[in-house]
């Protein structure tokens, strides 16, 4: 496994560093991920009541499969990646990552920084950061 790397690029007429996704990075982004996304089972006991008993059943499992989700967040999980490609998504992780670098950075600026970058160069960020695991280098595994 290779830890993820910095990147630094210019933008919006100076230097802006990327640094590596390391767990806080992942625990903020997951956090707000939850957070944007809310209890699946608030107010379900208010309306429940209210619903045939064919739709409540459905409803339930809905629910318990997405907080069972929200429970097991990685970065490729479906709900994590519709996050991140959301605006306020690649705003909030172009935060995290600058943030070690540009303490003052607000998330609005963040996002003007990855909107300034090519989709090439922004792919190439999060790419860096994350590292590559050994399964997946170019290289071929050493001969035994």
């Amino acid at each position: 496994m290779q830890l993820g790397k910095e990147t630094t690029v210019n933008a919006l007429g100076q230097k802006w560093t990327f640094g590596r996704m390391d767990l806080g990075v992942l625990k903020s982004l997951f956090e707000w991920i939850k957070e944007e996304e809310g209890d699946p089972f608030q107010d379900f006991e208010r309306f429940i009541d209210k619903l045939p008993e064919a739709e409540r059943g459905r409803i339930f499992r809905e629910r318990q499969e997405r907080r069972d989700e929200l429970n097991s967040l990685n970065l490729q999980s479906p709900l994590a990646m519709r996050h991140l490609q959301s605006p306020r998504g690649i705003g909030y992780m172009a935060l995290l990552l600058l943030r070690p670098h540009h303490k003052d950075i607000t998330e609005q600026k963040a996002f003007e920084v990855m909107m300034a970058l090519d989709p090439e160069t922004s792919d190439q960020i999060l790419e860096n950061a994350k590292g590559k695991s050994a399964a997946k280098n170019d290289s071929p595994p050493a001969a035994a």
